[in-house]
């Protein structure tokens, strides 16, 4: 195995089954076209999938990425949310055909959610 292989599956590992959220607040004072300003929110889910689909460490599916995200919006005081952008992305083709056995997966899913 080739060190940059080695170093991808380092990242690979340490990465998994982890959320990363980042939330924006200053609208300089400017509303939604809905009403108070939002509070806009971007989680990416990172994990290690079995055969591409299935998750075994961490949860990169759609579903879980829209738990997270509302999960956060909750936890802000906020009752409404409109997701704006959501992806799923798998690696089953970075190193085959190790990759189609345990596979890197993220999903990222933003919005703005607002009380």
């Amino acid at each position: 195995m080739s060190h940059i292989h080695q170093v991808l599956l380092v990242l690979a590992t340490l990465l998994t089954g982890c959320a990363l959220t980042h939330k924006a607040t200053n609208f300089n004072g400017l509303n939604s076209v809905d009403g108070p300003a939002p509070v806009h929110i971007n989680v990416t889910e990172y994990a290690l999938h079995l055969f591409v689909v299935q998750p075994f460490l961490g949860n990169a599916t759609l579903e879980n990425g829209v738990d997270e995200f509302t999960d956060e919006a909750k936890k802000m005081g906020k009752s409404r949310v409109r997701i704006v952008q959501s992806s799923e992305t798998r690696l089953w083709w970075i190193l085959p055909p190790f990759s189609l056995i345990l596979t890197p997966a993220w999903t990222n899913v933003a919005g703005d959610a607002v009380p």
